[in-house]
């Protein structure tokens, strides 16, 4: 876990006059595309394969041992929100001796948005590879600064960063960078799927920037929960006066 101060720091740089100006078709990709995503700040432990040790949060991700076969998770929007359903297709491999997890967003007709690559460490899960596609061109990479996806352990209010940077084919000019910090928050209950499962909290600060002639910013909101033996439950993000919220509606084999 790193340092408090500077993770708010980095995610409060900008001054709110610059937020205005930030591409709202930025901001629909990275609500509707990443949603979760999955993604905190960099192990300052280092990636070392093989089982943690020490690892109570563990059991709250997706259970990569019961995903050799890829499974489809469905999450659906409340109806209020008029949101497309967003699949998540996701297994996981053993390679070189270390456990793999590859994941991919569609939306409901299909169309694929965002696909990744996270390899399980001792301390956590991390980024390796993450892609989206931009206005239906060719799938765009990222630049992962701080790769954490999640922490196997955490204390209550301890901060983990995510960090990526990308650019648009079609708007070359501009260099995109998305910034996120969780805040773990403790344990709680939700009804999903018709069931009550025991779930873990994170908080979620964001804040995206768009480099081109100057920074423009934005700032958001949300929260994150997972289920014991699921994985993601659910996902909230606010931007503005919109608070879309996803939830775990199924989980099944492709």
């Amino acid at each position: 876990m790193i340092n408090k101060e500077i993770l708010l720091q980095k995610c409060c740089q900008l001054s709110d006059s610059a937020i205005k100006g930030v591409k709202m078709s930025v901001c629909y990709i990275l609500l509707t595309g990443f949603g979760y995503f999955v993604l905190l700040g960099a192990l300052l432990a280092g990636c070392s394969s093989g089982q943690a040790i020490d690892a109570p949060l563990q059991r709250y991700y997706f259970p990569l041992h019961e995903l050799e076969k890829e499974k489809i998770y469905t999450y659906k929007c409340e109806a209020r929100d008029s949101l497309d359903d967003q699949l998540w297709v996701i297994r996981s491999e053993i390679r070189d001796g270390k456990t793999i997890m590859l994941g991919k967003i569609r939306q409901s007709d299909g169309t694929l948005t965002h696909q990744w690559r996270e390899e399980e460490c001792s301390t956590g899960m991390v980024m390796t590879d993450y892609s989206m596609s931009l206005n239906k061109d060719k799938a765009v990479s990222s630049n992962i600064i701080y790769d954490d996806v999640f922490p196997f352990r955490a204390d209550k209010g301890g901060i983990f960063l995510f960090d990526m940077q990308w650019s648009d084919p079609a708007n070359p000019g501009a260099k995109y960078e998305l910034i996120r910090n969780r805040i773990y928050t403790g344990d709680t209950i939700l009804a999903v799927m018709g069931k009550r499962i025991p779930c873990i909290h994170f908080k979620v600060r964001e804040r995206i920037e768009v480099d081109q002639e100057g920074i423009l910013g934005l700032d958001m909101n949300g929260d994150e929960y997972y289920g014991e033996g699921i994985g993601l439950v659910r996902f909230i993000r606010q931007i503005g006066d919109k608070r879309p919220v996803y939830t775990l509606a199924s989980v099944r084999e492709l």
